[in-house]
């Protein structure tokens, strides 16, 4: 059975690996960013996708093969452009960064049973 819970902003994705697809293209749309992990006994599974709101893509340095590299961390900071505050996403990986601005962020967890409950 899987269970889902909806939160706003972004919340704590240490440990988490970024998916291999971001999804937007165009500050009409929100950008969408999705998260997952496998519970250490293989258990249960873990994603969470991250929606950002009046969002474009910042800078991009990173080396991409069948997926994202590892990564390491990320942080959330607050910038005023035009007198309006605006937050920048920069995650950290192995082997590069990608950041993202944005004005509001949603997201949605949700709890699946893992590989080894298959």
């Amino acid at each position: 059975m899987t269970q889902s819970e909806i939160g706003m902003d972004i919340p704590d994705l240490s440990g988490y690996t970024m998916h291999r697809q971001i999804i937007g293209d165009n500050a009409l749309h929100p950008i969408l960013i999705s998260f997952f992990k496998v519970s250490d006994d293989r258990s249960q599974w873990f994603d969470i996708d991250v929606f950002l709101i009046n969002a474009r893509f910042g800078e991009a340095h990173f080396e991409f093969g069948k997926a994202f590299p590892p990564m390491v961390s990320y942080r959330i900071e607050t910038e005023h452009h035009n007198g309006e505050p605006m937050k920048i996403l920069h995650i950290q990986f192995e082997k590069g960064s990608i950041s993202f601005s944005y004005e509001k962020a949603v997201h949605v967890k949700k709890l699946s049973p893992g590989p080894s409950q298959k």
